[in-house]
């Protein structure tokens, strides 16, 4: 199948660039591999709203439930169209993103919500990459295609690279959630 690459998620900061992203605490890139051109985008909310507008405005539109403390986009979809008389079917990919993880705080630090969310972007990884990637050298049968050992390593490096960052970051994490927190408290003191 044809597969049209697209710039819909630009490198670098988004806080300027989509809608509701300057409200992240923490937008970090993460990589399977340090030879990777793909990567996945990884933004934490310190709150249910600055969280879900975000993902309704620069994402997608679908509603998401008020429980939902994490949820994983695949930028590459399929796509069907019909031009000229022409019936075309290919899938159209980001160039550079291939999920974008969106979570909430604190619950960002669970492991089972990392665990979970991992095993959506590994999936995504590897519907995007394929069997491509040599995992670890001498292991037999790793890249065949019904192994299920591609989106295994994928999700152990994923979740690997997450709960690095997020563990690594957990003290400016917090230091910035309590600081929005007193701002907040402040504002509404304010207007009373």
């Amino acid at each position: 199948m044809k597969v049209k690459t697209v710039y819909r998620f630009k490198r670098g900061s988004w806080a300027s660039k989509l809608p509701g992203a300057e409200h992240a605490m923490l937008e970090a890139r993460l990589r399977v591999s340090c030879n990777s051109k793909l990567s996945a985008k990884l933004l934490v909310f310190a709150s249910t709203l600055d969280f879900r507008t975000f993902w309704h405005a620069a994402i997608d539109d679908m509603k998401i439930d008020r429980r939902t403390l994490a949820i994983v986009h695949d930028t590459a979809c399929e796509v069907e169209s019909f031009r000229e008389g022409r019936y075309e079917h290919y899938v159209q990919a980001d160039k550079h993103y291939f999920a974008i993880i969106a979570m909430l705080y604190p619950r960002c630090f669970d492991t089972e919500v990392i665990s979970h969310e991992a095993v959506h972007a590994a999936l995504a990884y590897t519907r995007r990459v394929g069997n491509r990637m040599r995992w670890v050298s001498g292991v037999q049968n790793c890249n065949d295609e019904n192994s299920d050992e591609s989106l295994c390593y994928a999700t152990g490096r994923i979740a690997a690279a997450m709960t690095d960052l997020l563990i690594g970051r957990k003290a400016s994490i917090d230091a910035g959630f309590k600081a929005l927190t007193a701002a907040k408290q402040r504002n509404r003191r304010t207007r009373t």
